[in-house]
């Protein structure tokens, strides 16, 4: 990002107006705030978790990249191989941050888990994204 978003984005934070930011760029305050308005859209793109793990929770997304995983077909075959699991004896999952939720999760956007436990999390996740609390 260049000295002008990192700038903006500074001064904006510590409580500067649009009006004194393009002063201290020597532009429009119109102009400040589409600079400042860019280098916050950049700085969200950069969070996003890479392509491959669309479909999952930005949470899961993270815990996988975090532990290295740099695919989708990596995933996949360590789910296959039982690398990615729950512990039998802890009920805790190889991965730190992914639950048995998420475990349930990956595996059909891997495309591993039964068709009707498909259709059992997709009517949960209608549900939810209507605002009711489901319980398992």
């Amino acid at each position: 990002m260049n000295e002008r978003f990192q700038l903006s984005i500074l001064l904006r934070n510590k409580g500067k107006t649009f009006r004194q930011i393009g002063k201290e760029l020597g532009v429009s305050y119109g102009r400040a705030s589409e600079i400042y308005h860019k280098a916050v859209k950049l700085e969200r793109e950069r969070k996003l978790p890479p392509q491959w793990t669309h479909g999952l929770r930005t949470k899961v997304a993270n815990a996988l990249i975090d532990f290295g995983y740099k695919n989708k077909a990596e995933v996949i075959n360590a789910i296959k191989k039982g690398e990615i699991r729950l512990h039998p004896n802890t009920g805790k999952s190889t991965i730190p941050g992914i639950g048995s939720q998420s475990l349930e999760e990956l595996s059909i956007w891997a495309g591993l888990a039964s068709p009707e436990q498909t259709a059992i999390n997709d009517a949960i996740m209608l549900l939810k994204s209507h605002g009711y609390t489901v319980y398992r």
